[in-house]
């Protein structure tokens, strides 16, 4: 990622907010299908996800962003609701850094178009049997609301990707926001 790109998102989460952000629809709907153990959240933001899923008292969250305004407000949030989350100040382009970490048994990764370099290094991340939620704008987003199409995917875009995991679950939403939903298995051997 570019320093102007972690500068847009530094600048983006420079106000604190005084409430803590609501989970995505996709994540409430889905969390069920993820393996109960050490969670990987990356792109966090503000921590929408990671909040959310530490309240389940299954996980033991570590969330992963570029900006460090968001991580300080996540942190900040996660205080203020007595959760202890691990925070991590990373460049999603930068895949040594990501592999670096530990395995996780569950990944999330939520209003984030990844690479498919990205998501390999994720499964790669994951323990045998592990699994990889990712949640992002779909076209229909794009073509309801405007928003940018570079950030957004095709129908089943993920469907068929040749990797070492297979898709247990794939969803799209019928109300803004427009997300496709994909939860990997990583494969047991």
């Amino acid at each position: 990622m570019s320093l102007a790109d972690k500068q847009k998102w530094d600048k983006r989460y420079q106000i604190q907010k005084s409430e803590p952000p609501n989970a995505p629809l996709a994540l409430i709907e889905h969390f069920q299908q993820l393996v109960s153990g050490d969670l990987l959240d990356v792109a966090c933001g503000e921590g929408a996800v990671a909040l959310y899923l530490n309240q389940q008292a299954i996980f033991n969250v570590t969330a992963v962003d570029v900006s460090e305004n968001a991580l300080r407000n996540l942190r900040r949030f996660a205080d203020l609701q007595g959760h202890k989350i691990n925070l991590l100040c990373l460049d999603l382009d930068d895949d040594q850094a990501l592999a670096e970490l530990d395995k996780f048994h569950s990944i999330t990764l939520f209003r984030f178009k990844p690479s498919l370099s990205l998501i390999e290094t994720l499964i790669s991340m994951l323990l045998p049997m592990g699994r990889l939620i990712i949640s992002t704008f779909s076209r229909r987003h794009h073509l309801e609301t405007g928003f940018p199409e570079k950030f957004c995917l095709a129908q089943g875009e993920f469907l068929a990707l040749a990797l070492p995991a297979t898709v247990v679950m794939y969803s799209q939403s019928s109300q803004v926001p427009f997300t496709d939903t994909y939860v990997f298995e990583k494969n047991s051997n």
